[in-house]
């Protein structure tokens, strides 16, 4: 009875071992399988983003040369004004099938890590006054009024323009595609220091157009997503704009809220950093004092 008790345990502790040893096998085929699908799934998602990165280039080859003689023809050709006025709107059209493209290909190149991020020395307040201006005539043509107000004491700090360029972009484009004529945009920016010991570039755009429901705020930085009154109020666009600013934002070392109250209009809070020492040595452009 004693060999035959010593003999069950023996083949239980086999059979125990075997089972022990077959389930991490398969435990780690499973993962080598899930490994092998993840990495092919990247390459087609890496070959999809290219192919539309292509398309996209390609695409505003012609369109830069359907806008060109339109223009051409807005400027120095006698119209009548119905005339005019189809040519205009043919013109606007093209401006949102370029101003879509270059989103997409913006947010191809985030996604792919091929937007190089560099900072250069200088004034970030003159940078966002100028390109803030520039959506003046845009305003005013809708019947919004633009209020732009920076602190400007000369400070100058590292900040990439590239991307305060981009993030100053959305950010006014979209409170101008969701505030009514009748309504005002505010752009305020300062340089500032945190708790942290860090400098900060904050910058603020703030509207009084439709607003975003609470419940939608962690949605609105996902790429592709669009709330439901804004997709309802103006669907001309991919739901990109702010899940770029999100990632711009991240990039440069900051961060992004949103305030905001149905009907009320929206507020965006960037913070950037813009101290040195935040950042390596590499990303610093040290010889070109002009701001690109």
């Amino acid at each position: 009875w004693a060999y035959m008790i010593y003999f069950i345990i023996l083949v239980l502790i086999a059979y125990l071992l075997y089972r022990y040893f077959s389930i991490k096998l398969e435990a780690r085929n499973a993962v080598k399988v899930v490994e092998m699908e993840k990495k092919k799934l990247e390459e087609i998602n890496e070959a999809k983003m290219d192919f539309f990165t292509s398309v996209s280039h390609e695409l505003k080859t012609p369109l830069s040369l359907i806008k060109a003689p339109l223009n051409h023809i807005a400027r120095h050709q006698k119209l009548s004004k119905d005339s005019l006025d189809r040519l205009n709107i043919a013109i606007k059209n093209t401006d949102k099938m370029v101003g879509m493209i270059d989103e997409l290909v913006q947010f191809n190149k985030v996604e792919s890590g091929n937007l190089q991020f560099f900072l250069q020395q200088g004034n970030p307040l003159d940078f966002i006054e100028n390109t803030a201006r520039q959506f003046e005539d845009s305003a005013e043509e809708k019947g919004v009024s633009l209020y732009v107000n920076c602190e400007n004491n000369g400070e100058e700090v590292w900040f990439s323009p590239l991307y305060v360029e981009r993030i100053t972009n959305n950010l006014i484009s979209n409170a101008l595609k969701f505030t009514s004529q009748g309504g005002r945009i505010t752009v305020e920016a300062e340089i500032m220091e945190k708790d942290d010991g860090y400098t900060y570039l904050r910058l603020k755009v703030g509207d009084t157009g439709i607003g975003i429901a609470k419940e939608e705020f962690d949605n609105i930085f996902v790429k592709y997503y669009q709330t439901k009154r804004g997709h309802n109020v103006n669907n001309h666009g991919w739901g990109l704009g702010l899940s770029l600013v999100k990632m711009f934002a991240e990039i440069h070392k900051g961060s992004v809220a949103v305030e905001s109250e149905i009907g009320k209009g929206a507020t965006f809070t960037v913070f950037l950093n813009v101290t040195a020492s935040a950042f390596p040595q590499m990303y610093k452009i040290q010889s070109d004092k002009t701001i690109v």
